[in-house]
């Protein structure tokens, strides 16, 4: 079955379980760009198929989250530190505080109201939140804070983070629940 076929199985409210082949990846899909010259395409099968085993899928998945949530947190650090400046890390503090939020709020959702492809929450949840957040750059900042004096500092980035991210994942799957 190709993606074209798979699109319109969609379109009627049937879910297609894809085997493809790499020519079946050719067929050009209906209403879309064709997938000779969409790369993106190629990860359409993701969406639709898991089968136990095929790991290099799931590193796919995560692969391609990885890299967008690594973007976002880029992006976002860029905005705070413009915002807010550099005395207090609170580019790395917004970003593991969305990101738990985030977190919890697609953990819950996917898990008890949302039936989406083991692959997209790998690349989700794995993927684009674990790229996103930082609590390894969270760790050094604090290091940092502490070897220079600013164990003050330190202290209330470690409480604020930790708080904030549970008090953060809680929120998100309250919402989830709840909506």
């Amino acid at each position: 079955m190709g993606i074209g076929t798979a699109l319109l199985l969609l379109q009627r409210g049937a879910t297609p379980n894809l085997r493809l082949s790499r020519s079946a990846l050719l067929e050009p899909a209906p209403g879309f760009c064709n997938p000779k010259t969409s790369p993106a395409l190629f990860v359409l099968p993701l969406l639709f198929h898991h089968q136990r085993g095929s790991g290099m899928q799931a590193y796919l998945a995560i692969a391609i989250g990885g890299i967008l949530g690594c973007w976002a947190r880029y992006f976002m650090t860029n905005l705070i530190q413009t915002l807010f400046g550099r005395d207090f890390p609170y580019a790395t503090l917004s970003i593991n505080v969305l990101g738990s939020f985030v977190m919890g709020f697609l953990f819950v959702l996917t898990l008890e109201r949302l039936v989406i492809s083991s692959y997209v929450r790998l690349g989700v949840l794995t993927g684009f939140v674990g790229g996103f957040t930082t609590f390894s750059t969270f760790a050094m900042e604090t290091l940092l804070l502490a070897e220079q004096g600013e164990s003050g500092k330190a202290a209330a980035y470690v409480v604020l983070s930790v708080g904030l991210g549970v008090a953060a994942a809680i929120g998100g799957a309250y919402i989830a629940r709840n909506i």
